[in-house]
């Protein structure tokens, strides 16, 4: 079924670009690890300069990339990239004029659109299951350091994230009658990067992208875009013997990042258990609050709260957000920071003993 949501979705791809101004949709099909040349279209004008002799201005262009990868010398007309990921490449051209005293007309602007996909017959190319385990501050006893799930905050019953700055449109969803309902902690956002990374988050790019359930086991779990059942968090059709960085993002949690990149485990039938509860499983400075200890003498650490403005740091604008309305109730807002489905000072509280906390996870590329 997520090969058939594949397929449709490049079709609309397809469909959809000829209608957006843009002349050209070509495929173009890849395997890991393999280059792919593109090459774009200028566009000319004919000019005709005083003593009536002809001659051609051409434009100059500029590559783009749908999935936001960087691309070297994106004002070449022909280059080479190492696609990691399907994703459409735009080459377009500004409009042709011709130089003062010269006549002709002004040229049109111009785009080819390259629809590169990841050719799903390649070798080592398959799906990633990973099973995440993280614990968000918002969700805790702050006497039992327990998760504790409040039936007044109303959790939507379709992933959250396709608003900006995240702009996913996966089709995750659950039911009102799905048993395991009174267990959902929350939606959280799961993403593959590859790259170096900073602590200022930069140094990667997402290549894969995923939204999850969040249960009061300290799970991230899939759902079954078609049945709503719980499986196993997996990524589609991915390289499998590269490595990657996952990022977790949440509504109004400090983003975070594994502390070193991972590689799909061919051992275990390419799935992977990946603990995200201690301050050394995660890349930068203390990106993990310690909680203190649960009824089970463990020690807890758990995701900053207090970040309701998608910028990477916990300041006064995620107070200014809060300020704005510090009473509303039984709404699914990033200023409920500790998931109760109210916003009040209690919220603030939080906010105020995790201010100026900077996070080290890749920033959200928009």
């Amino acid at each position: 079924m997520n090969k058939f949501l594949i397929l449709i979705a490049n079709l609309v791809i397809l469909i959809c670009i000829p209608f957006l101004g843009f002349s050209q949709v070509a495929p173009v099909y890849f395997c890991p690890g393999e280059s792919v040349t593109l090459m774009g279209i200028n566009t000319i004008t004919n000019c005709t300069d005083q003593l009536g002799n002809p001659f051609i201005v051409s434009s100059n262009g500029h590559w783009t990339s749908s999935i936001g990868e960087e691309i070297s010398n994106p004002s070449d007309f022909q280059i080479t990239i190492f696609p990691t990921q399907s994703g459409v490449y735009t080459y377009t051209t500004t409009s042709p004029m011709c130089p003062e005293g010269s006549t002709g007309p002004i040229g049109p602007s111009n785009s080819i659109n390259y629809l590169v996909l990841l050719d799903e017959s390649c070798p080592n190319v398959g799906n990633w299951e990973v099973e995440l385990q993280v614990t968000l501050e918002g969700s805790l006893n702050s006497s039992t350091n327990e998760v504790e799930i409040s039936s007044e905050y109303p959790i939507p019953s379709g992933q959250p994230f396709h608003n900006p700055p995240n702009e996913y449109y996966g089709f995750e969803f659950f039911h009102s009658y799905v048993p395991y309902l009174n267990s959902i902690v929350d939606w959280v956002l799961v993403e593959l990067h590859i790259g170096t990374p900073n602590t200022d988050g930069t140094g990667t790019v997402p290549i894969n992208r995923k939204a999850g359930l969040l249960l009061n086991d300290n799970i991230i779990y899939g759902v079954d875009e078609v049945t709503a059942e719980l499986m196993p968090l997996t990524f589609e059709e991915v390289n499998l013997i590269d490595d990657y960085y996952i990022v977790i993002r949440h509504k109004n949690h400090l983003d975070i990042m594994t502390s070193g990149s991972i590689v799909p485990d061919a051992s275990n039938n390419y799935q992977n258990t990946i603990p995200l509860l201690h301050i050394d499983d995660v890349f930068g400075v203390e990106q993990l609050k310690f909680m203190g200890t649960n009824n089970n003498g463990e020690d807890v650490y758990a995701m900053y709260a207090g970040e309701g403005t998608w910028d990477g740091v916990i300041q006064t604008t995620d107070y200014d957000l809060w300020s704005e309305n510090p009473a509303i109730l039984n709404q699914y807002v990033p200023t409920d920071y500790n998931l109760d489905g109210s916003v009040q000072s209690t919220d603030y509280d939080l906010w105020f003993l995790n201010k100026a906390k900077i996070g080290n996870a890749p920033l959200i590329q928009e």
